[in-house]
Order: C-alpha cells, then structure tokens, then sequence
C-alpha cells in the first residue's frame, strides 16, 4: 500500500484505485484514494473490460483522454466516471498474467507526459512484486498449516492406535519369515511374563508348544510366498513359565508393505471354546454315566477296526457282557446305587484291559469291549476270562457287599466278511448262550 500511495502522490492524479483479483478469480477494489464522485464497481468493470481488451496486451501502461468512448467500449455510461477526463491504467503481473490494474485519474483534460507513464509503470512492477512475495508468503502459510494439521493429525492416530494396542488383549506381533520378533504388543507381557521390548530378536517359536511348532513354521512357510497371503491356524502358546494355552493364529504377509515389511501375526485365546469343543466332543462319543466310549463312538471304532484289520489280513474281537444281578441290585437299593455300581463296573473293566484296547456302554447294563489286531481266537480268550473275572469280586456300597458277575458273547471277525452290525449282533448272541447255560461265564460265537 505505502507504493500505491507514493504512485498516487506523484503521479499528480486527482484519483487512483488498485483493482485486485482475489482468491476465487473476482475483481474487486482494494484501495480507492482522490475523487468520491468516482464509483469503485465502475472502475472494477472498467479494469476487467482493459485486462480482456487489446489496450492491455502490450504490457505497457494505457492513457487516453477519449474516455467517453473507452466507458461505451466498455459497457459503461460515457459520464460513469465523471468528472475525471483523462486516464492512465497500468497492468500489474503475476505468474504472466494480469492480475490487476493501478489507475491514475484526474479532471484536466491534460495527457499523462511519458516520464509520469514510466513512473508510474514502475510503481506498478514495485506492487506486481509486492503481490508476488504476499502469495509466496500466503502459499508458505497455507503450506505451514496443512503440514501441521497432517502431523497432528498423524499424531492423534497414533496415539488411538497405540491405546487401541495397548486395550487390546490379543497379542499382536510382526515377524520375520523366520518366526523372528520385530515388535510385540504390551499383551505378550502378561501372556509371557517378560517385556515386549526383551522380545525382540528371539523367535516365536519358543513360546509355540512342542507338538503345534511344525504347524506354526507351516504357516510361516506357506505364507511367506505369496505377498498379502492370509492364513490362519490353532497353537499352543506358554503362559508365564508353566502352562499353556490354545491361540488362534492369523497370519498376514505385509512383506510388500514398506510401513509394515513383515508378517503380522494376531494371536487370539481360544482356550475355553477349545475346551467348550472338546467337552461336546466327550458328550456326543462318551457316556456321561461312566465316562466310556458311547454307541456311536464304538461302532465307528469298530468299523475303522473292521477297515484295518481286512487290509492287514487280521481279525478283531468284540466282547459283548451284562451284569447278572444288576436289576436286583436296582430294584432294592435304588437307581442312585445303581449308577454307582455302572461307575465301579466301568473301572474294573478299563483296569482290565489294555491300553489300545476300547470299553464302551451301550446303555442300561450292557457293554462292549473291542480288541484289534487279533490273529487268533486263543489270543483274546484270556482278555476275556480277566474282565469276568474282575466283575467277580464283591462291590462295596453304602455298606453293602454286592455281587455283581456278568455273562458275556465273545465274536471274531471274519477278515473281509463280518461288518461292524454283524460284528456286535454275534457277540450278543453268544452272551445271551453264556447266560442261558449258567452266569457268570463267556461264550465264543460259533455260527
């Protein structure tokens, strides 16, 4: 402005303005000194009228004293600017183009001399460059402010995500292709009992139990071949310095990703619907009674059993036994007693098998016993004189001295014969011979 004054001062104008155009590309008027009479929107027309006529293109100043027929080019009443009579417009630049003009007016009838003209160029160049440094100096601004907004806002997000890491109970880890820890999150210290930053460096895999280590390295394998793989799985992690528990694993390869340049793994405690699982497991295969195999769980054993054995040329061999004096002991002493005698029953008789042996209830007082591998009938006949022989003796109960005894059905498969049905219908056959001809006694199916 201290210009724009100096160029009015010794221009000798009874009137001068500057014109300007703003941000959005309007012309508007942004100093205005000398003669009231002379309307701003009359210069502000005038001034865009001059920047798109020929009058301009020269980039040199324009005066002219025919100023009616300038304001009729222009659109404009010929007395709009009354009562100046003579005009100097001068363009004012800014990345080549015009953006404004400096006008000097006043009411003589009297052309501006050459020297006045130049001067008055000059001051225009001194505003042209005053106008340049003030949108260097506003871009600058802008630039400052956008670039603190970004780094507050950057600043805020990470500060929600490390407090949405730090909430988080799942434990959050980048790893190497090798299983190797680049970061932890603040969860693997309580899990682990040590601090996240001592992590760094060790590998994974020595907090994966034993067992689940081939299927961790699976995972790491697999995914480690195909950038933005997602894979999952089930592990055991150790808790503290004892223990362990199950974690779903998510396993993402962001080796691409230069922000990440890992492989993200997000491990999530699954333990109680693990053990939500494998106690519906138990419920559907096993007698909640006694906790043996159930129906189901023994014929698909058996047929398994039946699969293998034909393959091999072997046998397998079903025990089929009752109780003798169950119903008498249920009838007189009640169904709680009862239940407790089906308990001690099952014990007696898991105590007297082997270990890749299966004892199963299929209900009330009937079991089943499968044996497999069987290359003889003379193999599975002593098995079968130890279980009878474990029910022989007394039962104690709330007092009382029970004898219990059971008749049983012995049957051997025939190799690619004998399905797992006719398997257990033999074996049931032969108990009910066993039982017809004395208790506490087996029979061998024989046809």
């Amino acid at each position: 402005m201290r210009r724009y004054t100096c160029c009015h001062a010794s221009s000798g104008a009874d009137a001068s303005a500057l014109i300007l155009r703003d941000g959005s590309g309007s012309l508007r008027c942004e100093a205005h000194t000398g003669l009231v009479q002379v309307s701003t929107d009359t210069l502000t027309q005038l001034a865009g009228y001059l920047i798109s006529s020929p009058y301009l293109e020269k980039d040199e100043p324009f005066g002219t004293t025919d100023l009616t027929t300038l304001l009729l080019e222009a659109s404009l009443p010929p007395t709009a600017l009354a009562p100046v009579r003579t005009l100097l417009a001068v363009p004012l630049h800014h990345q080549e183009l015009i953006r404004g003009v400096l006008f000097a007016l006043r009411s003589p009838l009297i052309a501006y001399p050459a020297h006045t003209q130049q001067m008055a160029m000059l001051y225009g160049g001194q505003i042209s460059a005053a106008l340049v440094n003030a949108h260097l100096y506003q871009a600058v601004c802008r630039e400052l402010f956008e670039r603190m907004r970004a780094e507050k806002a950057l600043r805020t997000r990470e500060e929600r995500f490390s407090a949405l890491i730090r909430s988080v109970s799942d434990i959050i880890a980048v790893l190497s292709v090798d299983g190797d820890i680049d970061y932890v999150s603040p969860a693997a210290e309580a899990m682990w009992g040590c601090a996240a930053a001592t992590l760094q460096g060790r590998s994974v895999l020595d907090h994966v139990h034993a067992e689940d280590r081939t299927i961790m390295q699976g995972l790491l394998v697999q995914a480690g071949m195909r950038p933005g793989l997602t894979l999952n799985g089930v592990v055991r992690l150790r808790q503290g310095k004892g223990g362990w528990r199950y974690f779903e694993v998510v396993l993402v390869n962001l080796l691409d990703d230069p922000a990440i340049s890992g492989m993200v793994a997000t491990y999530h405690d699954v333990t109680e619907r693990k053990v939500y699982e494998s106690e519906l497991t138990k419920l559907a295969f096993h007698d909640p009674l006694t906790g043996l195999a159930n129906r189901a769980c023994f014929m698909n054993r058996l047929r398994r059993a039946l699969t293998r054995a034909d393959a091999q040329g072997l046998s397998v061999a079903v025990f089929f036994f009752d109780l003798d004096n169950f119903k008498q002991i249920n009838d007189t002493l009640g169904h709680a007693c009862g239940d407790q005698v089906l308990r001690l029953v099952a014990d007696r008789v898991q105590g007297s098998l082997r270990r890749e042996d299966t004892a199963a209830r299929l209900g009330g007082d009937e079991f089943t016993v499968l044996v497999e591998g069987v290359s003889t009938l003379e193999q599975v006949l002593p098995l079968a004189e130890r279980v009878l022989h474990s029910l022989q003796t007394p039962f104690s109960h709330g007092g009382h001295e029970l004898l219990v005894g059971g008749s049983m059905g012995v049957a051997l498969s025939v190799p690619n014969v004998d399905s797992a049905e006719d398997l257990v219908r033999k074996a049931d056959l032969a108990m009910y011979r066993a039982k017809n001809s004395g208790k506490g006694k087996y029979t061998v199916f024989a046809g």
